[in-house]
C-alpha cells in the first residue's frame, strides 16, 4: 500500500497490513479494492518467508438508533479475529471468527460468534515454479471461505469498508422492516464449504499502469431452503446444505485507477424428497461492479446484483419464480490530499418482484421496492483507525412508514 503509484493514503496503509497478515503470505489479489478504495496492482512472485503464526484482529462498535423498526439497534460489538500459519512450503492455514448480529431473535442454531474462515491455501505459482506460472498468481483454498461474489465481498472484514452499515443488496442484521421487506439479494459476508481457485495476471502496461486480470471459480455447498423459498439463516450451517453442490465464478480486469468485475453462482437449494415441490428448487445470482479512484481525494463504487429463486405455491400446486435485485452507489472525496476528514454518499436501491407476498409481511403484495439515502463523515483516528458518522434516510414501500437512522462506527484493526 505505500508502493509509489498505490494511491492510498496513510492512515489505511496500517489497517490494510493488519489485516492482510491473516490472509496469508501474498498481497491483494489483482482487483482487489482496498480500504480506500484503489484497485490493488497484481503483487510480484512470492518470496519464502519465515515459519510461524500470524494474528490480527479489527474491534469495530456500532450504535445506530431510529427505534424498534431498526434491526439490531442500538450497540452492537462488531470484531473480527484471525491468525495464520505459514510454513516453509506453498501451504498456509488461516482461520477467523466474527461476532454475529445473529442469536437475537433467531433460530437456536446460530451462534453470536461465528466462523467465517476456516482454509488450508496452497500457493500453486510457488508449488509449480516460475517457468510454469509465469507472471501468474495462482492459488487453490479448500475450506471455509467467504465466497467471492461482487465486490464487497472482497470488503466484509469491517476494517475494511467505509460506512456503518453494508449495502443494501448484501446487508445483514441492519435494516429496517427486515420481516416486511425480506432477505436481501444475498446477506455477507457469505461464508460456505468448498474449494476456489484464483487466478491472477498482468494484462497490458498501459504507460506504466498495469491492467490486471483475476479469475475465481468455486463449488461450494450452497443455499438451502424449502418450498417457502430459500432460508437465508439455515444457510450458514457448517454442513452440506443439499445433494449438490452450487457453482460460481467471479471476474475483474482494471488498473490502479478503475476497475470492472462480474460474478455468478447458482445452483439448487432444496432436494425434492424434503418439500412439497414437484422437483428441486434451484436459485442463480449475478452481478456486475465496478470501482474508480483519484488519487486519495476521490474514490467511487457501484454494483448490481439478482438473485432468481423457485418457490412452491401451495395454493395452486405449481413453482413460481420470483427475484430480488437491486444496486448501490457509493462515493467519498477529501478536500485535500492526506486530509483525516473525508465525506460520503451513498444511494440504495432494492426491488422485489414475486406473485407470492414476504411470508409475514404486512405488504399484502409481492412486487415493491425499498430505497436508502446514507450520507456520512468520516475521520481518520490514532494512526489506524477510522470514526464513521451516517445519516441514513429510509425510503419504504407504501404501507410501511419511512424512517430516519443515525448510526456511529469506529474500527480499529491490530
Amino acid at each position: 500500500a505505500a508502493r509509489p503509484g498505490a494511491d492510498i493514503g496513510p492512515e489505511d496503509r496500517d489497517a490494510i497490513a493488519a489485516y492482510l497478515a491473516g490472509r496469508g503470505k501474498s498481497p491483494p489479489a489483482a482487483g482487489v479494492v482496498t480500504a480506500a478504495g484503489a484497485v490493488a496492482e497484481l503483487p510480484p512472485p512470492a518470496v519464502a518467508e519465515p515459519p510461524g503464526f500470524s494474528a490480527f484482529a479489527t474491534i469495530s462498535p456500532v450504535w445506530r438508533g431510529g427505534g424498534s423498526a431498526v434491526q439490531n439497534n442500538g450497540f452492537f460489538p462488531e470484531m473480527f479475529v484471525g491468525a495464520s500459519w505459514q510454513g516453509n512450503s506453498p501451504l498456509s492455514l488461516r482461520a477467523t471468527a466474527c461476532a454475529s448480529c445473529h442469536g437475537s431473535g433467531e433460530p437456536g442454531f446460530l451462534n453470536r460468534i461465528e466462523l467465517v474462515e476456516a482454509v488450508a491455501r496452497v500457493d500453486l505459482a510457488e508449488a509449480l515454479g516460475p517457468d510454469v506460472c509465469r507472471e501468474m498468481r495462482a492459488a487453490v483454498e479448500a475450506g471455509r471461505f467467504v465466497v467471492p461474489f461482487g465486490a464487497f465481498s472482497a470488503q466484509v472484514n469491517p476494517g475494511l469498508y467505509r460506512t456503518v452499515s453494508a449495502p443494501l443488496i448484501f446487508n445483514m442484521g441492519r435494516r429496517v422492516r427486515d420481516g416486511d421487506i425480506g432477505d436481501p439479494v444475498l446477506p455477507m459476508p457469505y461464508s460456505d464449504e468448498g474449494v476456489v481457485l484464483s487466478l491472477g495476471r498482468t494484462l497490458l502496461d498501459l504507460d506504466g499502469q498495469p491492467l490486471c486480470g483475476t479469475l475465481d471459480v468455486y463449488a461450494v455447498n450452497g443455499l438451502v431452503g424449502d418450498a417457502g423459498g430459500i432460508d437465508m439463516d439455515r444457510s450458514r450451517d457448517y454442513v452440506d446444505n443439499n445433494g449438490r453442490p452450487a457453482f460460481g465464478a467471479r471476474a475483474t480486469v482494471g488498473a490502479p485507477f478503475l476497475r470492472l468485475g462480474a460474478s455468478v453462482t447458482g445452483g439448487q437449494f432444496s432436494d425434492a424428497p424434503l418439500t412439497d415441490a414437484p422437483r428441486p428448487l434451484r436459485y442463480l445470482i449475478y452481478g456486475f461492479d465496478l470501482a474508480a479512484q483519484y488519487h486519495d481525494l476521490f474514490r467511487f463504487q457501484a454494483e448490481y446484483a439478482r438473485r432468481n429463486s423457485d418457490r412452491f405455491d401451495p395454493d395452486s400446486g405449481v413453482l413460481v419464480r420470483e427475484y430480488v435485485h437491486g444496486y448501490y452507489l457509493e462515493t467519498e472525496c477529501r478536500l485535500e490530499e492526506g486530509s483525516p476528514v473525508s465525506f460520503l454518499g451513498r444511494f440504495d436501491w432494492m426491488g422485489r418482484g414475486s406473485p407470492l407476498p414476504v411470508d409475514e409481511s404486512v405488504l399484502p403484495t409481492g412486487h415493491f421496492s425499498a430505497r436508502r439515502l446514507t450520507a456520512g463523515i468520516n475521520i481518520a483516528l490514532f494512526g489506524r483507525g477510522l470514526l464513521m458518522l451516517d445519516y441514513e434516510r429510509w425510503l419504504m414501500p407504501a404501507g410501511i412508514p419511512n424512517q430516519n437512522v443515525f448510526g456511529v462506527r469506529f474500527a480499529v484493526t491490530y
